[in-house]
């Protein structure tokens, strides 16, 4: 689990984180005699509650599921594989999103990077916000000055020009501006942090583990799916 106060100097060094039962005859009867109920999770233990709440920005219909994360933070990169995988299985009243962490200003330029990665990138056809966690996290390279940034643009197909353009468009701009509400709002104090229509927060620590992370992550939103009791 990554800190907010943590300098952009240190994003690739020292960062830690991540963070009476029935005998075999009574579960073999309780087996039989009543249906599988799903797992509660507990306010206060699995999630926390967010208020006031977070504003979502979702299709009529569907409930917003945001990863708030930070492309210096290493255990963002590994929860990646988890996130595809919740992705490719989420159901269709889901609405998934990706925002950067904008809580101070060396965090702020990785924003600003990856909102110009996704204007640059709009179906993801260039791979290039894997690729910028692939060259910060696998190549050590920090992409901590605006030339690095550029350069990396450069080796991906991205002409000066594109770049200059994107990065200081009124799109990125207005991007920018509304990921550093949802990070204030969320008042998550670390990333990754799992914001579910903006109501409730998780992460993986707070879940101990990928896999019940995903699993909260499904039953919130089930919970708050249109229609549901």
């Amino acid at each position: 689990m990554t800190k907010f106060i943590l300098p952009l100097s240190l994003m690739l060094f020292g960062i830690t984180g991540c963070f009476s039962s029935e005998t075999q005859a009574e579960a073999n009867k309780a087996s039989t005699t009543a249906p599988v109920e799903k797992k509660a999770y507990v306010e206060g233990k699995d999630y926390f509650e967010i208020f006031p709440e977070v504003n979502t920005n979702s299709a009529e219909g569907k409930v917003e599921v945001v990863e708030l994360f930070w492309l210096g933070c290493p255990h963002c990169y590994h929860l990646e594989p988890a996130m595809e995988r919740y992705k490719a299985s989420m159901p269709d009243y889901v609405e998934f999103k990706q925002v950067p962490a904008v809580l101070n200003p060396n965090w702020a330029f990785h924003a600003k990077a990856f909102y110009t990665a996704k204007f640059l990138d709009p179906n993801n056809e260039k791979k290039l916000i894997t690729k910028m966690f692939q060259e910060l996290h696998e190549k050590k390279n920090p992409l901590d000055t605006h030339d690095k940034l550029k350069k990396f643009f450069a080796d991906n197909g991205i002409s000066e020009m594109q770049f200059n353009n994107t990065y200081n468009s009124m799109a990125v701009s207005t991007s920018m501006s509304q990921a550093a509400s949802i990070s204030k709002a969320s008042q998550a104090n670390s990333v990754p942090s799992i914001i579910i229509n903006g109501k409730f927060r998780t992460s993986p620590s707070v879940a101990k583990g990928e896999e019940n992370l995903l699993e909260i992550m499904t039953s919130l939103a089930e919970q708050e799916k249109p229609g549901a009791e």
